[in-house]
């Protein structure tokens, strides 16, 4: 690692850059990620490093933007061809794909402040095709909100299964199956093996849902 900054008594550095403290949080990892640690490996006093980040979990939301930078070649179908219900479905994989391939680093996603920067660009393309498809701007706008929700969602809950306790039994699972039959049968869609086919079913219906009121609103347009 480069030497940055003034060096202070005890071979201590007074600055660094920003693309170091990342790289050190990367090198520790989300489950040792302690301002101690970064302080010592950084070789700079904690005061320093608190200049920077007030918190490991803001530091760890420091390094998810830097992940989400660059994220992985897309792989889920292409934004350009198609109907546009291929294409918002292609939309919602790929970005939810892109939030996943972070691995542990996902803890740290917050919606509100994690945003992919690519991911703007296809929306903001992909509302001019509904446009083009017949969509008003407004349908649009809710269209993509929603995938976006849904995708959110997904994302949140690998999160929230990446740091469950294995031994921590969900309330479905500790429903009784001799009371509640239809429940245990059902809930295999809790399983963090069923977040696929979960997040697969809530984008069909979400997918269909827009259909509908997209067509009901151009018939009331046609017939007014």
């Amino acid at each position: 690692m480069a030497e940055t900054g003034l060096t202070r008594r005890g071979g201590r550095r007074s600055s660094f850059e920003r693309s170091e403290l990342i790289a050190v949080a990367l090198e520790l990892g989300p489950d040792n990620l302690d301002m101690r640690s970064v302080a010592g490996a950084l070789a700079v006093p904690r005061t320093t490093v608190y200049n920077h980040v007030g918190s490991p979990e803001e530091l760890g939301r420091l390094v998810l933007l830097a992940l989400l930078d660059t994220p992985p070649a897309p792989t889920n179908g292409s934004l350009d061809n198609g109907p546009w219900r291929a294409q918002l479905e292609s939309f919602a994989v790929r970005l939810r794909d892109q939030m996943l391939s972070v691995g542990p680093w996902l803890r740290y996603y917050d919606p509100d402040v994690h945003v992919v920067g690519a991911a703007v660009r296809d929306a903001d393309r992909l509302i001019g095709k509904l446009v083009d498809a017949g969509f008003t701007v407004e349908t649009a706008g809710h269209a993509l909100t929603l995938i976006n929700a849904i995708v959110n969602e997904a994302v949140g809950a690998h999160g929230r299964n990446i740091t469950r306790d294995p031994d921590e039994a969900t309330f479905l699972t500790r429903l009784s199956e001799n009371d509640y039959p239809w429940i245990a049968a059902a809930r295999v869609v809790d399983e963090p093996a069923r977040e696929e086919d979960q997040f697969r079913f809530n984008l069909r219906c979400a997918l269909a849902g827009i259909a509908a009121v997209s067509d009901e609103r151009r018939t009331s347009v046609d017939t007014f």
